[in-house]
């Protein structure tokens, strides 16, 4: 010290430290820190030794040299720069006598008889030897170090990543060309990994040996202290705050125990950070989409185990709530035959195990009781959020939530109606509706008014009769089933569906409300075809379908009997609504029959009760309408082939030829050459 008592000069003691920990736990950044620390004093040169750039005997040796002589060479001093050339000279030395750090072993270790040795290199080598031996120079840059006041601190990171070799030649590296008094040393590392490559024999023998080993080199191990859970809870914390992800106030039981989960199994920064990393560019190809800690739990299923990603992704029906029909069909099968719920890991194998937790609370198709009091349209175990997940974003077909949100906020009528119809023309009307179901529950109660209404308005025709393809029965059967989820998902939303539905009846809609009434009809057995009773509603309950049924049934009476079912509605909701409940009679069945009398009104009437996928018995028929009538006057119009009919619609004619013929419907093909040879 000086008289101000500032350090200005210091002699390294040539310790060995061990920073020791499990790989991730932060040895590298401590050995950061520490060498950001010492570059600060004049008087210490900081030499970063990675062994894990280097393979071999011979690279470790000149890699370790180039990082003293590297750390020396940053100060100006004329002691330092001395040093440095010492350092030059027993590099020299050692290189010229052969095996490096085998000599330097020997220097070490081998007492006088290394002095005959090289004696005896030096008077036969061909070229000029150096004057100096290796232990002479060694001696020389010891003696250089302890005048120099300067000391030296090498710092050894990534020691456990490299091969078992490389390991034990580092170990010797430190032990022999490493033990030169006047440098330190900071060497980190996982004690267990190296102690096993060190040893030699199996199992606990191995270790073992490996332990004495370590003891002999390294004089001082520190261990660096595990992660307890408030470091967690402050690294994941200030990571989701840097992404500018806010959690819910209020956490629902599944996202906190997704949350406990992680934070139990997190032991380590690295895996705080490499966690965070995943999540920072999968959050951001999903945001607003998705929920935050959903993704979260998925990323870290991911960095943990990538494999199971691959699984997931190649059939991610089996494992959402909403599959497609096959895979629900074969669930119901399930069911029915009392099979119990699948495990993770019978559907996505060992890789799986480890995992369980999490997976069964991301998807409740593992047996996990479902939440609906909670909102879960943002949630992965709905199908189109996982594939956006797997996707990244929103793949060329799929509607995000903002463009379903800027369509739902939309309170003009004539603004609506345009923005359906362009999803309709383009392609992405079911698309649409099937984004909308997940976020339904989530969205803003007063767009029902306005917004079902213009659907009901889409799926009506503004010009009678069918005259091509159409989708409207199929996005009617969508909307329709849109509200009853909402209410079946979560019954707090039951009001909400209910006041949407007699919104829409009170305006005279003839298409989605008598959907959904007619499904209210089969639910509590109010049909000629069931007479179960059941008191749990769907969106309306018994008593009040039961004030529903009389005046609903005025409406679509008289909708039937006035011609305009038939030319402008897309279905025949209302026809089976009364006849469903035997409220189909004479006048009904007859009126019917009359308005099938040109090939208009029988090509649209079969387009309606014979779309594609649909059939009907001749039995069922003939209980709507005068079937041998309307037979014959197909007869007398003529060949349907030669009516102007689009072939779609052409098909649904022949279709209902068969039925009217007592022939197969499910074989169009067959029954269209049947007619056509007639």
């Amino acid at each position: 010290m000086n008289s101000n008592g500032r350090v200005i000069g210091r002699r390294s003691t040539g310790y060995v430290i061990g920073l020791t920990g499990k790989w991730g736990l932060g040895k590298s950044s401590v050995l950061s820190f520490v060498e950001q620390e010492l570059a600060k004093k004049p008087f210490v040169s900081v030499a970063m030794f990675n062994p894990w750039l280097f393979n071999g005997r011979d690279e470790l040796l000149n890699g370790f040299f180039n990082a003293l002589r590297d750390a020396l060479g940053k100060s100006k001093t004329e002691k330092v720069q001395d040093l440095r050339n010492e350092l030059d000279n027993y590099w020299s030395a050692l290189s010229f006598a052969g095996d490096g750090l085998a000599l330097a072993a020997d220097i070490n270790g081998g007492s006088g008889c290394i002095s005959a040795i090289w004696k005896t290199i030096k008077n036969h080598w061909p070229g000029k030897a150096p004057v100096r031996s290796p232990a002479d120079e060694r001696k020389s840059l010891e003696g250089k170090l302890l005048a120099s006041e300067h000391a030296v601190v090498v710092l050894i990171d990534e020691l456990d990543r490299v091969e078992d070799s490389d390991v034990r030649a580092v170990a010797q590296l430190v032990k022999a060309v490493g033990d030169i008094r006047g440098i330190s040393y900071l060497v980190a590392y996982d004690s267990a990994r190296v102690a096993d490559a060190l040893g030699r024999g199996k199992g606990k023998t191995r270790r073992a040996r490996g332990e004495q080993y370590l003891e002999k080199i390294i004089q001082h191990p520190i261990p660096l202290r595990p992660l307890f859970s408030e470091d967690v809870d402050k690294l994941l914390n200030a990571a989701l705050s840097a992404n500018e992800v806010e959690l819910p106030e209020q956490l629902n039981d599944q996202q906190q125990r997704i949350l406990q989960i992680i934070r139990k199994h997190i032991s380590t920064p690295r895996e705080v950070k490499r966690l965070i990393g995943t999540f920072d560019v999968i959050h951001a190809a999903v945001r607003g989409e998705l929920c935050p800690l959903d993704t979260l739990a998925y990323c870290w299923v991911l960095t943990k185990s990538p494999a199971l990603r691959e699984l997931i992704a190649a059939n991610p029906d089996t494992l959402v709530d909403d599959p497609k029909e096959s895979e629900m069909s074969a669930r119901f099968t399930e069911r029915y035959e009392g099979s119990p719920a699948p495990t993770p890991v019978e559907l996505l194998g060992p890789a799986a195990s480890m995992h369980e937790e999490v997976l069964t609370l991301l998807f409740p198709r593992f047996g996990t009781e479902r939440n609906t009091s909670e909102d879960q349209s943002s949630r992965i175990s709905r199908r189109r959020n996982l594939i956006r997940l797997l996707y990244l974003g929103n793949p060329p077909t799929m509607v995000s939530r903002s463009e379903i949100e800027r369509i739902w906020s939309i309170k003009s009528a004539d603004i609506l109606d345009t923005e359906l119809e362009r999803l309709n023309q383009s392609g992405l009307i079911f698309e649409f509706m099937d984004r909308l179901d997940d976020l339904v529950a989530s969205l803003p109660t007063s767009g029902h008014t306005t917004f079902w209404l213009a659907v009901s308005r889409l799926v009506t025709r503004t010009t009678d009769w069918v005259n091509g393809p159409e989708t409207s029965h199929s996005i009617l059967e969508e909307a329709g089933t849109i509200l009853l989820n909402l209410a079946v998902r979560n019954k707090g939303a039951l009001p909400v569906a209910r006041a949407a539905v007699c919104d829409l009846i009170a305006s005279g809609d003839l298409a989605l409300a008598p959907f959904i009434l007619r499904k209210h009809l089969f639910h509590f057995g109010m049909t000629v075809h069931s007479s179960r009773e059941r008191d749990d509603p769907l969106i309306f309950d018994l008593d009040e379908m039961k004030t529903l049924i009389p005046k609903e049934a005025a409406r679509y009476r008289t909708s039937i009997l006035s011609g305009y079912a038939l030319r402008r509605l897309p279905s025949l909701s209302i026809v089976f609504y009364l006849s469903n409940q035997a409220l189909w009679d004479d006048e009904l069945k007859d009126s019917l029959t009359e308005q099938l009398s040109s090939p208009e009104s029988i090509a649209t009437f079969a387009a309606l009760i014979m779309p594609p996928g649909y059939m009907i018995e001749r039995t069922a028929l003939d209980e709507l309408l005068h079937i041998d009538i309307l037979r014959e006057r197909i007869s007398t119009i003529g060949d349907p082939t030669e009516w102007p009919l689009h072939p779609w619609v052409l098909a649904a004619v022949t279709r209902l030829i068969g039925v009217l013929d007592g022939k197969n419907p499910m074989f169009p093909d067959e029954l269209r050459s049947e007619y056509l040879s007639m």
